[in-house]
């Protein structure tokens, strides 16, 4: 049988360090995925249901369940190690368009990149 709890603050044993419950829905990240070089699968994910490899270097994550639109907020970054940028770009409720670029190539190109996603779900 499942059971709820319901509890407006979090506190540690000591009763020192304590957390309202909205924070911790509000500030936990909503989505991330970790992307492999290639550029067209993802090695690890949280509420992402796939990824389009667009075209050399730019990805579309698929959200499992949508943001309530697109103003919410993206950061990623280049996990390749390499000197390439990531941009955030076209973003929607329920994707995420990500580029990743050499600026040494002056091109797009595939590499890893890590992302995660803060706002409210639908």
């Amino acid at each position: 049988m499942a059971s709820i709890l319901r509890v407006n603050t979090l506190t540690d044993a000591s009763s020192n360090n304590s957390v309202a419950l909205e924070t911790v829905a509000s500030g936990s990240a909503k989505a991330f995925s970790l992307t492999a070089a290639d550029g067209a699968s993802i090695t690890d994910s949280f509420n992402v249901s796939g990824l389009t490899d667009t075209a050399s270097g730019q990805q579309t994550i698929a959200f499992n369940n949508d943001f309530s639109s697109a103003n919410h907020i993206v950061n990623a970054n280049n996990g390749s190690g390499v000197d390439h940028f990531v941009t955030i770009s076209t973003k929607a409720a329920g994707t995420q368009l990500l580029k990743s670029y050499d600026a040494g190539a002056a091109a797009f190109v595939d590499s890893i990149i890590n992302m995660t996603a803060h706002g409210d779900l639908a």
